[in-house]
Formats: C-alpha cells, structure tokens, sequence
C-alpha cells in the first residue's frame, strides 16, 4: 500500500475508477471512501454496487455522493449513511471522476504490491478494463473503502470545528521491525466549545494505540487542543519495504459520548510508514547487586545477553568478565578476567552467561566490581556488578513449620495409642 504515485486516462478528463472491496469480519459497517484527487478542480461522484458481473455493476446499495474538491490531494468521503457488509461477499466502489482538462484522473499506486482483478478503469462507466494484475498490470486503483462498526448515534451538536494543530510528519517515515513508530499530534478546536475524539485506521493493518486512549471524548474549549501520542508496531511479519498509510482522524463526539466520524466534518491527517529491518543490537541484563555466600570456592554471578528484537536475526555474542578483585588483609577475593561466547541468541531472546568468583577466603561485607563486555563484533555493550559477600543465612531446626508438624505427630500418636488400648479392654 503505497498510496498515490500515478495517474491514468483516457486523455479527456473524465473517467471512471472501480475497486472490488471483500471484508472478513461480521458486523462491521463500510462508512467512507477515501481516494485522491489528481489535479484541481476535481469533481466526483461514489457509488458502491453489490454485483460486478459481465463487465457491468449492478444492484446500487450506496450513493451517489457527489462533490467537487479545489486542490489535488488525499480526500475521505463520508458515505450518506454506513452500510453493513457481509463476511465475505464484495461489493463495488465506483467513483466517476472529472479534472477537465486534465486528462488523467484516476488515481493508481503502481508501486507497491498489485491485486488480481480487484480493480478497473474506464472512460465511459458501463466499459471496464482491469488495470492491475488481470490486465494492464499497471498499478491498483487509487479507492479505499474505510470500514468499522457502527457505534453512534450520529447525533452530534458540531457547534466546534476540528483542526490538528500539530499534524504528522510529511514524506515517508521509516519504522523498524519489531518496533514502536510513535509521534505526538495536537487534536485542536477552531469554533466554540465542543467534544471531540481522534479515531486511527491504516491500510496494512498493523496495531495501532494512542494515549490518551483512541477514541476517547474530550471537551475542548475554544482555541484548545489536547496530546495525542499515536503509536503503530510494525510486526515481524512485514517486509523491509512493506507499507503502511495511517490515518488520524479528528472527530466529534455524538450526545451520547461516543467518538462518531460518521458525523462528518472531521479534519484527517496521515503519515505513510515504511518498513525497515532492524539493525543488530545487544543489550545485558543483570541484577542492581548480587550476594555469593561467605566461604564459596565457585559462585557463579549471571548475565544475560539479550537480543532485544524480536524481529531481529539470530546473533552470537562474545563477551569478557573482568573484575580487580578485593583484598583486606586475610579478606580477599581474588581477581579473574573469563571470557567466552554464547549460542546463537534468536531475536527477543537471552541467553544467560556467568562469571565465577571465588569467596572461599572472603569475608563478610566484603565487594568486588565486575565489569561485562559483550559483542557480535558490530555492536557492544557494557555493564558492572556489584558481588557482596554475605554469612549464609541460618535455617533453623526447629522453624514454626517443622513445629507444627511435630506437634500434629504427636497428637496423631497419642490418639492412636487411646484407641488401641481402648480395644483391647473389649
């Protein structure tokens, strides 16, 4: 999903896009088109059919809506009222497009991944050539549907007007494998005193979360804006390359409290995020401070060698463990300078590595700093720990529990010897 990179035509202006749109997911309501406008003026007009069939659209369920747009551009259309789709079963979004006399107005991504006969142009709406791979192979037609459920009410007061102070960044951001790609905005109000919302959607499908929490209401009052932190993870199963549109859209909230974009009269922005792979990492895990008992010839003082991504590939680390040691008179513990190399460490994993310190002839109180560095030969890091030498805790012979035990055994026996003696007397 790369968006608008491309335009084609038949040269007169006025031409007609199809995208067939299947959803998978029951109960979920088809509420806007989104689409760009090529050159300016742009006029327009959606329809979506339930049937294509013999090169012909069919059985009209939405439309038509009709506008006419003054700048080139990314544009989302509300629909005149949500339609509910069928799991499964598609329909067709038609837009008839007019940027006289500009000759090509229909928008394609001929960038990314092309589908099989999911999308068509024409010159005269009832004539349809498919453009991507069941045809031309030039691209995929530049039409989304934007679907969700149906959550509102649709009454809205709309006394405020929605405008991102702060939008996202523009031109393509890149975003790691296996990590957050996240970006403030600033939703704000240009009218009078109103509540509002923000509500996410992407084309890729990759989570996205907000705090505050998406599409929560917040009253703002004139010339007000409030923070919205917006993070997308990209997932180990995307491409390096692979993208994805994300869309924030700032809306009103209906009388009931909930965010409703079908109210209309929101203000969009959006951000294109282009998936990298993630570079190669190390990262030690250890404890604050670590005790070995007094009088321990080999205490063994762990590390843990992490690979932190989860999306990164298998990486073997080499490592050092040096310390000085510490000495006090009778008091010591020796210095050591050990090294070594892990297995291979698979991304969001660690694997545990250990220096040995000799205690046999340390004294209580007593410390040693160690210092641990790690490599894969491109990347680093480095860590000390604190070793203390602790008196080995006492257990007690007799703890409450080993008490209460006895106790039990000895009420148990003394009951039994009751009961024999009390038979033999019958």
């Amino acid at each position: 999903e790369y968006g608008w990179w491309n335009s084609v035509g038949y040269g007169d202006g006025h031409d007609w896009g199809l995208l067939e749109l299947t959803h998978t997911t029951a109960n979920e309501y088809l509420k806007k088109v989104s689409f760009s406008a090529t050159s300016s003026p742009c006029t327009y007009t959606i329809n979506v059919y339930d049937d294509f069939s013999g090169g012909a659209v069919s059985n009209l369920l939405s439309g038509p809506v009709s506008g006419t747009l003054s700048d080139a551009g990314y544009y989302t259309v509300d629909l005149s009222s949500p339609l509910l789709l069928t799991s499964g079963d598609p329909v067709y979004i038609e837009i008839e497009f007019n940027t006289t006399p500009y000759g090509y107005p229909v928008p394609i991504d001929d960038t990314g991944p092309m589908e099989t006969n999911k999308s068509w142009v024409s010159n005269t709406g009832t004539v349809w050539s498919a453009i991507d791979l069941g045809g031309y192979s030039m691209g995929d037609v530049g039409i989304r549907g934007i679907i969700g459920p149906q959550s509102s009410s649709g009454n809205c007061s709309k006394e405020g007007l929605p405008n991102f102070q702060t939008q996202f960044p523009t031109g393509i951001q890149t975003a790691v494998r296996g990590e957050f790609w996240c970006y403030t905005i600033e939703p704000g109000n240009a009218g009078a005193a109103d509540t509002f919302c923000v509500d996410l959607y992407d084309t890729g499908g990759w989570d996205i979360s907000g705090t505050p929490t998406l599409n929560s209401c917040n009253q703002i009052g004139p010339g007000g804006y409030w923070s919205q932190e917006i993070c997308v993870y990209v997932p180990c199963t995307a491409n390096a390359g692979d993208r994805d549109t994300v869309f924030a859209v700032m809306a009103y909230c209906d009388v009931g409290g909930l965010c409703s974009p079908e109210c209309g009269g929101n203000d969009t922005t959006m951000v294109i995020l282009q998936a990298a792979d993630p570079g190669r990492d190390i990262s030690i895990e250890q404890a604050d401070r670590y005790y070995i008992h007094e009088g321990v010839y080999s205490g063994l003082v762990p590390f843990g060698l992490c690979n932190p991504n989860p999306c990164a590939s298998v990486d073997i680390y080499s490592y050092t463990i040096t310390s000085p040691g510490y000495s006090n008179g009778a008091c010591v513990i020796p210095s050591i300078n050990q090294s070594g190399s892990t297995g291979g460490v698979a991304g969001g994993n660690c694997e545990n590595v250990y220096a040995t310190v000799d205690a046999s002839n340390a004294c209580p109180g007593d410390t040693a700093l160690l210092t641990i560095i790690a490599t894969d030969g491109v990347v680093s890091d480095t860590c000390m720990q604190i070793v203390e030498i602790i008196v080995p805790s006492a257990v007690p012979l007799l703890n409450p529990v080993v008490l209460t035990v006895l106790v039990l055994v000895l009420i148990l026996s003394a009951a039994l010897v009751m009961k024999i003696r009390d038979t033999k007397k019958i």
